[in-house]
């Protein structure tokens, strides 16, 4: 059996040519992924020789996609997407923005707010917002990620 590596194309080709059948132009996809028109072009000679097809019809001054050309870009897209998606939810997974701390008044007083700006400067990216109060209410619901009673 062949390794997953084997059968696909390099990777790199078909993000060029997703951007290029979105497009239906060389020029807008090179613009789109900061690259020069013989770059794009360069990758889907790569992938037409690949195959031994062409995936677009060239006119003059206009490309469309081939029959064979849609579907794959129907199945590159479907891909490319996929893992977009899956990558924006590992992103999410980890990406801890913001957390709310309670505790009475005198403990965020004279200990919390003393040891805040070493936390801040360990964790830069995560918002701390402090709630203190005097009365112990109860947290359930309230958004609270830490209590300190």
């Amino acid at each position: 059996m062949r390794r997953l590596r084997d059968r696909l194309p390099p990777p790199n080709s078909l993000v060029v040519f997703e951007a290029v059948a979105r497009h239906l132009s060389f020029t807008s996809a090179a613009k789109e992924l900061l690259v020069s028109q013989a770059a794009v072009s360069r990758q889907i000679k790569l992938l037409e020789d690949r195959f031994g097809l062409a995936l677009f019809a060239r006119r003059h001054r206009a490309i469309e996609l081939t029959q064979q050309g849609a579907a794959f870009h129907k199945a590159v897209t479907i891909g490319l997407d996929h893992i977009a998606n899956a990558a924006d939810n590992l992103h999410q997974e980890l990406e801890v923005s913001d957390i709310t701390v309670y505790s009475t008044v005198t403990f965020a007083s004279y200990w919390l707010m003393a040891r805040i700006a070493k936390f801040r400067a360990q964790y830069p990216d995560i918002d701390i917002r402090l709630v203190a109060s005097a009365k112990a209410g109860d947290l359930t619901g309230a958004g609270i990620d830490l209590a300190v009673r």
